[in-house]
Formats: C-alpha cells, structure tokens, sequence
C-alpha cells in the first residue's frame, strides 16, 4: 500500500511505520519456509476443539514485509466460483482479476510452454509480465520419485491441471508455483531467492514522499476532533 500510495503521478506523502526491524538485517528472510528467530510474535490458537484442546502454532513476522518474509511462498490465484458465488459486489472474480495480472511477473513469458504447459495465448490472456511479484514454476527438482508417482495416480483420476490460475479449469491435480525469484527466469532449474511484498514493492525505491520507519510500536491512533474519520497522527 506504501508503494503504490507513493506512486510518481500522486501529490502526497506516505510514512510506513512497522513495529518489526528493517528487512535487510534480517537474514533468514532468505531461506524458504524458515519459520523460527528473534522476529516471530509466537502466537497460538485458541484450544481446538478437534485437537483435543490443542494449541496452533501461527507463525508471523514482525518487520517490514511482514509475514510473506518466511511464509511457503505458494502463489495461486483464488476460486472464480467461490469469489462469485460469497464474496460482495466490487470483489467478484471480473473486479479482482485486473488486479491479479498487475501485480505479476510471471515465468510463463520466460520459460517455453512445452515446459510450463502453458500456451502462449493462456499466457497472455491469464497472465502478467510487468508487475512487482515474481511468480516462479514449481521446483520439480525437489520433488521425490514417491511424490511424482501420487500425482501421476491423481491424474488418472480428476484430472492434472498445469495452470490454477486459469478459471476455465480450477480442480484438479496441480503443483504449487511459487512467489520466488530465479537468478535466472530463462532457466527453469535457475537457483532463487525468496521473494516478499518487502523486496516487490519496496526494496530499492528511492522516493522522496515516502518515508519507512521501523522499530515504530502505535499503541493508538490520534483523530481530528472536528472531522472524526481523519487520522492526525499516532502514539
């Protein structure tokens, strides 16, 4: 929201504030699901009730970039039928969807489809290339044999899905891709680094109406007395 409020054709200033520490002294943010270290709150469920009263680790992040520094960096666009079917008007698969193409930077315009099982017109069509957040195939490479061999199984039975995103056809047998950003998009066993809203959307922007602060803990928000929906400041 930074990123984009801060934007060159906009006419006003943005200050981030984030309890959490700056995001490049934080090393681990690197590592695929590393769940652990100083910057996770700990938090945990209430007692489930099908658990038998046990307690749900949830991890999170405090710092900039949030929790999507150690999450397992699964990208996959939502159900076209649940958002049409539950969710209110303005939120519906048409009114998302621009949005969903935006913000991507997708491996199927880097990658030939007899790899990604995309076609280029379903490229296009479902997929976008100029956004911030690098979408990255799955790592085939790390999949065992026994794994392969389920997914084949599976195939038979509903079919194998080489694209979620696509709403023509969203059930299915699929492998996750990823938000994760290859060294190299024209190779698919590229090595990667993790990705993150941090270094999509704020990571080497140097603009002068936005100003990040972290180690910044708001206990409250300060409101105009006169106009009681603006925010003057913070404590």
């Amino acid at each position: 929201m930074a990123a984009r409020l801060s934007e060159p054709d906009n006419n006003w200033s943005v200050l981030a504030l984030d309890r959490g520490s700056a995001s490049d002294s934080t090393p681990q943010y690197e590592v695929d699901g590393d769940l652990s270290g100083v910057y996770d709150p700990n938090y945990f469920s209430v007692p489930q009730d099908y658990l038998l009263g046990r307690l749900v680790r949830n991890p999170r992040y405090y710092g900039i970039g949030g929790t999507a520094m150690i999450n397992g960096m699964t990208a996959i666009a939502p159900s076209r039928h649940l958002l049409d079917q539950l969710w209110p008007n303005g939120w519906k698969w048409d009114d998302l969807f621009p949005y969903m193409v935006k913000m991507q930077n997708h491996y199927c315009y880097y990658l030939p489809s007899s790899l990604t099982g995309i076609s280029d017109s379903d490229c296009r069509l479902w997929h976008g290339q100029d956004g911030p957040l690098n979408i990255a195939p799955p790592l085939f490479g790390n999949m065992s044999d026994l794994l392969i061999e389920m997914m084949n199984e599976c195939e038979q039975d509903v079919g194998f899905m080489t694209d979620y995103d696509n709403p023509t056809k969203q059930y299915g047998c699929y492998f996750q891709q990823q938000f994760r950003k290859p060294l190299n998009k024209t190779d698919p066993n590229s090595s990667s680094i993790r990705a993150s809203t941090w270094e999509a959307y704020l990571k080497g922007i140097n603009r002068t109406n936005l100003q990040i602060l972290d180690s910044a803990t708001v206990l409250k928000l300060v409101f105009d007395g006169n106009e009681p929906t603006k925010c003057i400041g913070v404590v």
